[in-house]
């Protein structure tokens, strides 16, 4: 898919990697959707594709409220003539966790890391087709566990999902596919690292218990690796798995043993 011309939706763009996507596809000439709650941040976000001479638009939303969402595929379709591109990247975390969270704190998360994009899917078919970009995280993948349990399975779902849409690619001519990066660098990272004394930056380590790596990802990184599955159409329900230090590369299909 080309993707000068066409309408993107980016949830959870006003900051982080939803950000950089935004940015990104605004410079490849996408008019851009800038999804979030956060008013500030996104307002700035859509102002900035603006300014690159982009049209942007920036809508509050909680992708977890049907309601919002439908909102959302309403004001692409009026304000800027429809919708081709979603990525679903919106996320919402929470102390504690998993099992001493509540039981709706960490339903939420789940609620907003899978719910956004079946309107998403209705208004693509209405324009004869698209391709649906989730973002998921290094954080769903394999069977080691992981501190932060609701995080690590919303991100496992994403993966899954992403797997049992592929078949939509034939059905509909829309195109979903998912990628999952490694530590990236987003404001909240880098903020927390630079509050941090040199000793306990050396003890940090994620949800797996692995240290921080010596090179972060930075969010343009994941942009541009987004846009890459963006334009490839031959990569319906794969996963492209982005390890700090190494290669991106895609999940293995095959069956069951």
């Amino acid at each position: 898919m080309e993707v000068a011309g066409k309408v993107a939706l980016v949830t959870g763009a006003a900051a982080g990697i939803g950000r950089a996507i935004a940015k990104r596809l605004g410079a490849e000439g996408a008019s851009v959707v800038v999804a979030d709650v956060d008013d500030e941040w996104g307002e700035e976000a859509a102002a900035e594709i603006a300014e690159a001479g982009r049209r942007a638009l920036f809508v509050k939303a909680d992708v977890s409220k049907e309601d919002e969402v439908e909102g959302l595929i309403r004001a692409a379709e009026a304000e800027l003539g429809g919708l081709d591109i979603a990525v679903n990247n919106a996320f919402e975390g929470g102390m504690p966790h998993f099992p001493e969270a509540p039981a709706e704190q960490w339903s939420r998360v789940l609620d907003v890391a899978l719910r956004g994009i079946q309107h998403a899917l209705e208004a693509m078919s209405r324009r004869g087709g698209g391709a649906i970009v989730n973002v998921s995280s290094v954080a769903g993948l394999g069977t080691q566990p992981h501190s932060y349990p609701e995080y690590a399975a919303a991100k496992a779902a994403i993966v899954r999902l992403t797997q049992t849409l592929a078949p939509l690619a034939d059905e509909r001519n829309v195109r979903v596919t998912c990628i999952a990066p490694d530590w990236t660098a987003t404001e909240f990272v880098r903020e927390r690292f630079a509050g941090m004394t040199p000793d306990e930056r050396a003890d940090a380590t994620d949800g797996f218990g692995r240290p921080a790596p010596e090179r972060f990802l930075e969010p343009e990184d994941v942009a541009a690796a987004v846009l890459d599955l963006i334009c490839d159409d031959a990569l319906a329900g794969r996963t492209l798995v982005m390890w700090c230090g190494e290669t991106p590369r895609l999940l293995p299909t095959g069956r069951w043993e």
